[in-house]
């Protein structure tokens, strides 16, 4: 496997989302798709494509409660962020998230 490069729409998802749910995972919550969706504006499609893979490759843990699945990130998905970390454009993600926010404000 290759160097991650960090540029591509699927890898900005990952990290966005790997990076919201770490700084969850200490207070244990657990989210919905929804929920990430209107938090960081990553498709809600694509997320539901993405969250069963990344709980495949033991990154994310998912529960189902009152209907919904819900996510959280493991220990090895906070390895890969933390291993990758140095090499991802955080400050244009934030930038994107914000963005975003600004817009959707009054739904959030």
């Amino acid at each position: 496997m290759g160097l991650a490069t960090f540029r591509g729409k699927h890898n900005a998802n990952k990290s966005k989302t790997y990076w919201l749910l770490t700084q969850e995972y200490e207070s244990g919550r657990w989210l919905r798709p929804s929920e990430i969706h209107d938090i960081l504006g990553i498709p809600l499609r694509s997320l539901l494509t993405s969250l069963p893979r990344w709980c495949r490759w033991h990154r994310l843990s998912r529960r189902k409660r009152n209907g919904y699945l819900e996510y959280r990130i493991t220990q090895r998905g906070i390895q890969w962020f933390r291993e990758w970390i140095w090499l991802m454009p955080l400050s244009r993600y934030m930038a994107e998230i914000r963005e975003w926010q600004e817009k959707h404000k009054s739904s959030l």
